[in-house]
């Protein structure tokens, strides 16, 4: 485990055992506290070791460690809500060693006034980026028996952050209606290579035609746009929750480069823009005993700033349609330990 990855997992017991002692603090009288803060911690790991199997097999060892915190102030017409979601997993397998599986850490902050009990109105922030280095791992043509590593993201490469000003409507309990169409996404990319690249829609480096002059590519991307979000939280059985956040954006306009094959920008022009980002999260968890719980985990994105190696080009990395955006689409089935910590 390098140094990165060690001090994420330390970031996310230090955050989550703060947040616990802080539940655990004695608890204001009702009449004066308008405070509500909680944590849930789980871990799920697993393991795989294998002797003299006929069958063959690799041994393997994974884990998955999850903190989910909020601080929420409910006062008169007043509400303000935070809540911050970080999860970081490996895979060990064999001598390929370890490998990250799932690295996230998403913040959202809401302050809203009440207009009536279903409806609200909020502004809205929030950021979302990942602890460690992400590496795609495409299958080498020299020795097909090796992997190389591609270096493909960062912390802070990227990081978006949303700023949005807009209605909250609850049409009943648990679910929850968000649209502004007042809203400014930005997308920072903190490392110099990626930005040069124009990785993750950022203007890339080019050579200024009139100058000759060499310009680095742009570290962020500003797109004012329209938001929708969608949350449904609730239980479907007497140990079974789920929750699950669908979340839309629609930039109007952004900036469209045109750079000739010797590098030269050629034009820099507002184009209205035509495209939706997607992001969709859902969470099954069953509680099997008080600290034991089997759970169901997705993510998909779609986000065409974002260029991957489509799968079904893995063999083919050098065609044309190899590169570009996709559907991304994470699952993770575990079975652990949870614990949830709550002020009373």
């Amino acid at each position: 485990m390098n140094t990165l990855q060690y001090r994420a997992c330390v970031f996310i017991l230090f955050v989550s055992l703060s947040n616990v002692s802080v539940a655990q603090e004695d608890a204001v009288p009702k009449d004066t506290s308008y405070w509500r803060k909680g944590t849930t911690l789980a871990i799920n790991l697993s393991q795989t070791s294998l002797t003299n199997w006929n069958a063959g097999g690799q041994n393997a060892f994974a884990y998955n460690a999850l903190s989910t915190s909020f601080i929420n102030h409910e006062k008169g017409k007043l509400v303000y809500s935070n809540s911050l979601d970080m999860s970081f997993g490996q895979a060990n397998i064999a001598a390929r060693g370890w490998r990250k599986t799932d690295d996230r850490l998403y913040y959202v902050s809401k302050l809203s006034y009440k207009k009536s009990d279903k409806l609200r109105y909020s502004v809205y922030l929030d950021m979302l980026t990942q602890f460690a280095d992400g590496f795609n791992y495409v299958q080498s043509n020299l020795i097909p028996t090796e992997d190389s590593a591609v270096l493909v993201s960062r912390f802070m490469s990227r990081a978006t952050g949303t700023v949005a000003l807009g209605a909250e409507y609850t049409p009943f309990k648990g679910m929850f209606i968000f649209f502004s169409p007042l809203t400014m996404k930005t997308t920072l990319v903190g490392y110099q290579p990626f930005a040069n690249a124009g990785a993750f829609g950022v203007r890339p480096e080019y050579i200024d035609k009139n100058t000759g002059q060499r310009v680095a590519g742009k570290n962020s991307l500003f797109e004012p746009g329209a938001m929708l979000d969608m949350i449904y939280k609730g239980d479907l059985a007497k140990n079974i929750s789920l929750q699950t956040k669908l979340s839309l954006f629609w930039s109007y306009m952004r900036k469209n480069y045109t750079i000739d094959g010797d590098g030269i920008l050629q034009s820099d022009t507002y184009v209205f823009y035509k495209n939706v980002d997607v992001m969709w999260d859902l969470a099954l968890v069953m509680k099997l005993t008080k600290y034991i719980t089997s759970s169901l985990t997705t993510s998909l994105i779609y986000d065409d700033d974002i260029n991957v190696l489509r799968s079904k080009y893995a063999n083919d990395q050098k065609n044309p349609k190899a590169i570009g955006p996709a559907i991304q689409f994470k699952q993770v089935i575990g079975l652990g330990i949870q614990a949830t910590f709550k002020s009373k």
